[in-house]
Parts: structure tokens; sequence; C-alpha cells
């Protein structure tokens, strides 16, 4: 009676080592990418929101502003701007910042893209200029 159980043992141990083995290898799997779906011929595109930023209103609050063609202190000056001259910021500036001072304080502003009253656009240091909406 003690073999027959003994036979049956063993291929029981078998069962559950193979279990174990598959359980170990199923989770080892690589996961799935997950990517964009495609579509198929009869899908449309999502819908897609294009939102457009008017450009900010700004004001020059420093005399002899300069106006430039790029952003950098040693390019072409376009135009000079008195204080109180507006201008539209065009929503764009540059990565990097500059130091300067102006009237007394210390600004480490980007320079930002703007376009002028006669619809010409270039850069200014952004230290020089205010946007009144924000300062309400």
């Amino acid at each position: 009676m003690f073999k027959k159980r003994e036979k049956l043992f063993v291929p029981m141990r078998k069962c559950y080592f193979i279990t174990f083995l598959t359980l170990i290898l199923l989770s080892c799997k690589e996961k799935q990418s997950t990517t964009a779906p495609v579509l198929s011929a009869n899908q449309t595109k999502p819908e897609v929101k294009i939102i457009t930023v008017e450009p900010a209103l700004a004001t020059a609050w420093v005399d002899q502003l300069r106006v430039r063609s790029l952003p950098k202190f040693d390019s072409r000056v376009l135009r000079e701007l008195s204080e109180g001259d507006t201008l539209f910021y065009l929503n764009e500036k540059t990565l990097e910042k500059t130091k300067l001072t102006l009237r007394d304080r210390t600004f480490n502003q980007p320079w930002l893209k703007v376009r002028l009253d006669n619809g010409q656009e270039g850069w200014v240091y952004g230290g020089g200029i205010r946007f009144p909406q924000n300062e309400k």
C-alpha cells in the first residue's frame, strides 16, 4: 500500500514542478509597448482644436529701447522706442536669459519677439517692456 502511494506522489511532484516553471516563464515575458492606435480606412482622425493666442499689448518703460533684428545686442537696430511706446509681444522668447541693468535695476530676462505699430517684427530685451494688463 505504501508503494502505491509513493508512485502517485512522484507524478504530482512533476506536475507541480512543470506548473511552477510555466508560471516563471510567463512572468518573464516581455511586456508589449504601448503605441498610438492605428486608424483603419473607415475611421476618421480625431478632432483637433487649434488655439491661437493673440499678441499681448506691451509698453516700453525705458527710453531708447532698441528693437533688433535678432535677439542679441550686436544685431542690427530696427527702431529705437521711447518710454510709453506700445508694441505687441508675439508669444515667442529666447530660452537663454541675459543679465542687464536698466534704471539702476538688474534684470535677468529673455529676449522677446515683438511687432511694432508699422507691422515690423523684431526682438527687444524683456526687462525693457511692461505688460499693462498684468499691472492691474
